[in-house]
């Protein structure tokens, strides 16, 4: 979710440790371990240094997530 915009999306499924989710917005696709996987929602957009993004796991456990946003300007 970004709360800046308000624009979330939602990935339902079982998740192990080591999955890795990857969100393409400019193809509007997404991948858990490099498997195209389907949401629900909208991809949120990201402007570089204005944003506040949000994760959130529902359900029971201790979990770490590491996010990385890699921005690639699609005029240059």
């Amino acid at each position: 979710e970004n709360l800046t915009t308000g624009q979330s999306m939602t990935i339902t499924r079982t998740y192990v440790v080591g999955d890795a989710i990857e969100i393409n917005s400019a193809r509007n696709q997404v991948f858990v371990n490099g498997t195209e996987v389907d949401f629900t929602g909208i991809i949120p957009k990201c402007v570089p240094g204005a944003n506040k993004m949000q994760v959130t796991i529902t359900s029971t456990g201790t979990y770490t997530v590491d996010l990385f946003l890699e921005y690639f300007d699609r005029y240059t």
